[in-house]
This record gives structure tokens, sequence and C-alpha cells, in this order.
């Protein structure tokens, strides 16, 4: 299990298998309405982002490493990453997002 902060926000993290489950906890509490699963490449794109980095070293990573066409990895990060951002999981930094 891991904690991090995004902003104003605090999660707690942890791996289980192939997916990693994300709670924010506000005031100390997990909020358990809020909790999100991630698959095994959301896991792997969620390892990534633990420091800033660019959408471009996620995408190239993430075809270095799983199987489709780079095309179809880069339109599925930036989806992700914008799922992520609106969530309040990630703050984007301008060309580079991160989890601090």
């Amino acid at each position: 299990m891991s904690r991090q902060a995004t902003g104003t926000r605090e999660l707690v993290t942890r791996r289980i298998a192939d997916e990693t489950i994300i709670v924010p906890v506000v005031g100390g509490v997990g909020e358990l309405d809020s909790i999100f699963t991630l698959n095994d490449t959301g896991s792997h794109i969620w390892g990534l982002i633990t420091a800033p980095i660019t959408v471009q070293a996620i995408v190239d990573d993430v075809a270095r490493t799983f199987d489709a066409p780079r095309d179809r990895i880069e339109a599925d990060v930036i989806e992700f990453l914008e799922h992520l951002a609106a969530a309040g999981l990630i703050t984007p930094l301008d060309h580079a997002v991160s989890t601090r």
C-alpha cells in the first residue's frame, strides 16, 4: 500500500494481482464512493506518473511494453490521463503530468 498526494487530495493505492486500486482520502477517511480500479495497462501508466513525465514519454513506454498500434496507444493514453485529471487524481503540468 502506498500513499501520495495530488494537490489537495491524498490517495491510498494498493496493487492486487494485475489491478491497482486507488482510494481518495479526505480528513483521514477513505471516500469509498470514489474508488478507482485500474487494469494492467492503467496500473502501468499510474506507475509511470509518480513523478512529472511527458505524455509522449508515457506513450513511448506503453508502446514498448504493450502490443498495440501506436496511434491507438496515444489516443488511449490521452483519454486515460484526461479521465484521471477530471477525477482530480493527477495535475497536468503543461505537457507533463504528475500525481504530486
